[in-house]
């Protein structure tokens, strides 16, 4: 897995190099400013280091309190005598500094510094109280907006000796070497100068001559390492292939729920279809009975038979009353008197099958052979008004259609 670089200039990325056989190392962190963006101690942090950061902005003090709660976190400067001193602190940014002049510089630029008062500590009494009995520093970092000689000259070298010291080596925002300013102090404490980057210097101690070969070369393919920046594109670039995936799965299910109604409506179309059809059929069932219909009441039996028809109806109408079926029974007899009438009259009836099964079983052969001799029985006279009515219709449709025939 390649190594992570949180450090402005690829610091980490040298730090690792010649320090990579340290497991759990402890670091000092002098103007530490954010706790990851442009740091040098981040990427050690995460793989199990500890040590001191010491921050007077207070936004960054508070950001590192936060994220590093295994390292000591420090809101004071660092000098060369223990005290108080106005700081020119720039709000978000690594620019803040007790140097008047530098901070002057910065106001010309366009920044608008907030002096304020913090605690100054010389750098050798904080690590005499935070850094562990009998632990090995195994880098220094130092970056403190023109106050390095003060800050190195704080400290204890004889009791105090980090393996590796780096410290920032040109006036802020610029690529001037101010490095003449306190080199000698390195130098005399017997530490040995061993590359520079363009913004920082890097010095071993005597006593670990061994890491100089590690200092050959810059940051290069073959120690394996991404910066942060980097990283950050291709955790968004996995986001995004993630939230792609996503998309094109609903994408999908979109598809195949637009499939799904599409089957279901052309399903519903064939039903509609289907309904469609039936309805035309039954139409034209109905335009065809209607025809019949017609026909059937133009031809000449639907009007010869009306009579008969009424006098059903009526009959059927006011109930089976000894007077009607008087009427009845003569009627039949007289047709059965008269051969022509009497087919007529068949030929009417099959017509009617109801009425000639209800005439077939009031009668019965022998009543029907006994009306024809006794037919005077049935004259109208001695009938009700109702059956002499009755009786008159059927005579009236015996002549009619004897007038027919002629």
């Amino acid at each position: 897995m390649s190594f992570i670089s949180y450090a402005q200039n690829y610091e980490d990325v040298m730090l690792r190099r010649v320090l990579k056989s340290v497991s759990r190392g402890f670091y000092v962190d002098v103007g530490a400013a954010w706790p990851d963006e442009h740091s040098v101690t981040k990427a050690f942090y995460d793989q199990g280091w500890s040590g001191i950061n010491i921050e007077p902005n207070p936004r960054f003090h508070a950001a590192l309190s936060e994220a590093r709660p295994r390292d000591v976190n420090l809101r004071i400067a660092v000098g060369e005598h223990s005290g108080e001193v106005v700081m020119n602190i720039i709000d978000g940014t690594g620019l803040s500094s007790v140097d008047d002049g530098i901070a002057q510089g910065h106001i010309e630029a366009g920044w608008n510094p907030e002096r304020q008062t913090v605690k100054m500590e010389r750098l050798a009494d904080i690590l005499d109280e935070h850094v562990p009995s009998g632990q090995e520093i195994n880098f220094l970092k130092v970056d403190v907006e023109g106050l390095e000689e003060q800050a190195l000259r704080g400290n204890d070298w004889q009791k105090f000796r980090p393996w590796v010291v780096l410290v920032e080596a040109t006036l802020p925002m610029s690529q001037t070497p101010s490095y003449e300013q306190w080199e000698h102090v390195l130098l005399d404490a017997g530490y040995l100068f061993v590359y520079a980057d363009g913004l920082n210097r890097f010095y071993i101690a005597r006593s670990h001559a061994d890491l100089r070969d590690g200092f050959t070369y810059p940051p290069n393919v073959f120690d394996d390492f991404k910066g942060a920046d980097l990283k950050t594109l291709e955790g968004r670039l996995d986001h995004l292939e993630r939230q792609k995936q996503q998309l094109e799965f609903l994408a999908q299910q979109a598809e195949q729920q637009r499939q799904q109604a599409e089957q279901r409506a052309q399903q519903a179309e064939q039903r509609a279809q289907h309904a469609e059809r039936r309805t035309q059929d039954v139409e034209q069932q109905k335009r065809q009975v209607d025809q019949q219909l017609k026909l059937i009441q133009a031809s000449t039996s639907w009007r010869v038979t009306a009579p008969l028809r009424s006098v059903s109806r009526r009959v059927f109408r006011h109930g089976l009353k000894a007077q009607v079926w008087s009427a009845v029974r003569y009627g039949v007899s007289y047709v059965n008197r008269h051969p022509t009438l009497r087919r007529l009259a068949l030929r009417i009836l099959n017509h009617i099958p109801g009425l000639k099964d209800k005439l077939r079983r009031v009668m019965g052969v022998a009543q029907a052979t006994q009306m024809a001799d006794n037919h005077d029985l049935y004259s109208s006279s001695n009938l009700t008004a109702h059956a002499s009515q009755i009786y008159e219709e059927l005579q009236a449709a015996y002549k009619n259609n004897g007038q027919e025939k002629r």
